[in-house]
């Protein structure tokens, strides 16, 4: 947003994640993930992408135990540590 009130389009970098609907987005400065929804072909997806809202870069995230393919969720609750002095998310 800009000192104008007006949009503008935010250049970003990395693997951005395909056209989708209904999927679960929520935001932890400076994080904003995105997780399933359902694709341009009415398909529900099980990926996860993460946008670094500073760096505007994308990355998708592959889960261990990822939930089943779905859409029109919620995310109840979540957390992030740090194992080994890296950082991970834990989904509630």
């Amino acid at each position: 947003f800009s000192d104008r009130n007006s949009w503008t389009i935010q250049e970003t970098n990395g693997r951005q994640p395909t056209a989708r609907c209904h999927h679960t987005a929520f935001y932890e400065d400076p994080y904003y993930f995105i997780f399933g929804g359902q694709g341009d072909s009415g398909r529900s997806l099980t990926d996860f992408y993460i946008l670094h809202c500073k760096t505007w870069e994308w990355k998708r995230l592959f889960m261990l135990q990822a939930p089943s393919a779905r859409h029109s969720t919620q995310i109840c609750d979540m957390s992030f540590y740090y194992l080994e002095g890296e950082k991970k998310i834990i989904f509630f």
